[in-house]
């Protein structure tokens, strides 16, 4: 009899059971590997997020205050703050972080600094209507035929016979007595007077000017009248522009004294770089030292001539005080010429205002250099519109394009903080898989 074979029941239930836990156990460490895989990439972008807003939180300081604008050095540049957090996580295998790529700061973003700057401060501008003024003065210059009058004296004989009396060579109460003449010399002896308390500061400034070399003034006034014809209005109507040469003209050092002399914040240029420097004017004008810091004084000087020669020009009371002085002058030259040079009276008015008027804008040009102001225009004995040398300064800037003006100050920023950044990018690898992130400041997105 054959026998049949029983199949058990609980031996197939423990097989079935073990092919479905088998099964559960490879999707839960599958699921669990996506899970830690997804954790580790979290981790990782945050690592990369919290180091790269560490560096930039980094930013100077002391830039920031002064100049308003947000950048780092390269010492801020390390992976600490990455390292950290992702140790915080107890992760012992800590990937490789690179700095790929380094912003720089650049015209863009100091231009939108800069604009930032001024937009909490409420700077208001009047430079056009300022230079209505400046041009003013030189249109008016060029309408009084001083420049036709000077040329004539600067060809004539009588030029050297002037210099020697002005410098006290020739003895012209001698000359006068000698040829019996009977003038009232009080008021040349006091225009000589004047001559030589002003001599000083004439030549206070590097180079100086030749008080008695009437074509030293026919160039200043050249300088000045070509500067403002050259001019156009678009440049003015940009307010762009209007804020960059304020900022060029005030936020930088220059050749008034640091111990007096501060930028728009306030901030000694001393705390900065330890010694003098005339910044807005090599900013101003490309050429740094002595030779930018001359051409912004006889930019000055020729300015403050024509204020000057005007002032005196319109003063019936002045003009007649240096007609009777040019009939003395007049007289004497004729004298030591023996008759072989003649020149009438009213050209040496001219030269004699001319002289006076050199005499005014070397003393204001010295004041100005000292830290003060000079009165720009007087009325009734009342004083308007004063001026400092920066304000001068930035007058004389708005003729400088920005493409000038902005990698001069990155030069002035660089010199001082070093290299400087705005943005950042770093990566790092995990998995075969490689993660990034590029930063930057919202200012100068």
């Amino acid at each position: 009899m054959r026998r049949q074979k029983r199949h058990n029941k609980y031996g197939a239930s423990t097989v079935f059971m073990a092919i479905i836990l088998s099964a559960l156990v490879i999707v839960e460490t599958v699921f669990l590997t996506l899970v830690s895989d997804m954790n580790r990439k979290m981790e990782l972008s945050r690592a990369l997020k919290c180091q790269a807003e560490s560096i930039l939180a980094g930013y100077d300081r002391d830039l920031f205050g002064v100049y308003g604008i947000y950048a780092f050095g390269p010492d801020k540049l390390s992976d600490e703050v990455f390292c950290k957090v992702l140790a915080a996580n107890s992760s012992k295998d800590l990937p490789a972080l690179e700095c790929t790529e380094l912003e720089e700061l650049d015209d863009y973003a100091l231009r939108k600094a800069i604009i930032s700057y001024y937009s909490y401060r409420s700077a208001g501008m009047l430079a056009k209507e300022c230079m209505k003024q400046l041009s003013g003065l030189t249109e008016g210059l060029k309408g009084s035929g001083l420049l036709a009058k000077l040329k004539e004296y600067t060809s004539s004989g009588a030029a050297g016979y002037v210099s020697d009396i002005l410098s006290g060579a020739v003895d012209i109460e001698g000359v006068l007595a000698g040829a019996g003449g009977n003038y009232d010399l009080s008021g040349l002896n006091r225009f000589v007077g004047l001559l030589d308390d002003c001599k000083d500061d004439v030549t206070s400034y590097d180079g100086g000017f030749d008080l008695f070399d009437m074509a030293t003034v026919t160039d200043l006034v050249g300088t000045l009248e070509k500067m403002t014809s050259d001019t156009g209005d678009g440049l003015l109507s940009a307010v762009d522009h209007v804020l960059i040469a304020h900022y060029a003209a005030f936020n930088y050092d220059c050749v008034i004294d640091n111990k007096i002399d501060r930028s728009i914040t306030g901030t000694g240029f001393k705390r900065i770089h330890g010694k003098d420097y005339c910044d807005s004017e090599y900013i101003m004008t490309g050429s740094s030292g002595k030779t930018g810091s001359f051409t912004v004084s006889t930019l000055i000087f020729a300015t403050l001539f024509a204020k000057e020669f005007l002032s005196v020009y319109t003063d019936s009371a002045a003009r007649a005080k240096y007609k009777a002085i040019a009939v003395i002058l007049s007289v004497v030259i004729g004298i030591l010429s023996a008759g072989t040079v003649l020149i009438q009276p009213d050209i040496l008015e001219t030269v004699i205002i001319v002289i006076v008027s050199i005499c005014g804008a070397a003393k204001s040009l010295k004041e100005l250099k000292n830290g003060g102001t000079v009165s720009f225009i007087e009325k009734d004995g009342v004083e308007f519109i004063k001026l400092g040398y920066r304000d001068f300064m930035f007058l004389f800037t708005l003729f400088t394009p920005d493409s000038s003006l902005l990698p001069r100050m990155l030069e002035v920023l660089r010199r001082d903080y070093g290299d400087l950044y705005t943005g950042i990018k770093l990566e790092t690898e995990y998995g075969g898989t490689g993660y990034d992130i590029t930063k930057s400041y919202v200012m100068y997105e």
